[in-house]
């Protein structure tokens, strides 16, 4: 999928705004980059311990999630048609692309003919235990993979809190 490119050396810098008390939101910086490749499978790191395995094929990019060690294939992060209106399920959550011609100012530059995926999940591990909803927006560039992400969790508050996560510099 030419919407979550990966190749050796390539990486990723983002920056994460999260919510404050404080005048201004919190800032941090990460950056991904990718490991290893065997196959159709892409192993990414990031900082600590972070590291993810991702089957990509051409139609579907699929987030490998051992469960009980088995792998579960049906984390699917994007798949075609790339199409407004493709929906798919994934655990709790519900994913439906919103938009495919977005353009999106990140501090990386401006990007056209983003694909819009939104995600709605819930804490917990069933839904009847769900106290808090999500609502998350992610944006893919053609050539350069996820360049955005929000946030939102649900609740009752007018304004609830919104993470954000936007592309800062990369290299393919």
């Amino acid at each position: 999928v030419e919407y979550f490119p990966v190749s050796a050396g390539s990486w990723w810098t983002y920056e994460t705004s999260f919510p404050s008390s404080l005048v201004e939101p919190i800032n941090v910086h990460d950056t991904v980059y990718v490991a290893g490749i065997e196959s159709n499978v892409a192993r990414l790191r990031g900082p600590g311990s972070y590291e993810a395995e991702y089957r990509i094929t051409g139609d579907v990019v699929t987030q490998i999630i051992a469960l009980d060690g088995t792998s579960d294939s049906s984390a699917h992060v994007i798949r075609t048609p790339l199409s407004v209106g493709t929906q798919w399920q994934s655990y709790h959550n519900a994913h439906e692309i919103v938009a495919v011609d977005s353009t999106v100012d990140t501090p990386a530059g401006i990007f056209q003919d983003v694909v819009v995926v939104e995600t709605h999940t819930c804490a917990g591990r069933a839904l009847i235990l769900c106290k808090t909803s999500y609502s998350i927006h992610t944006y893919y560039a053609k050539n350069v993979g996820l360049i955005k992400t929000t946030t939102r969790t649900g609740g009752s508050d007018i304004h609830p809190p919104q993470i954000t996560r936007q592309l800062v510099s990369y290299s393919q």
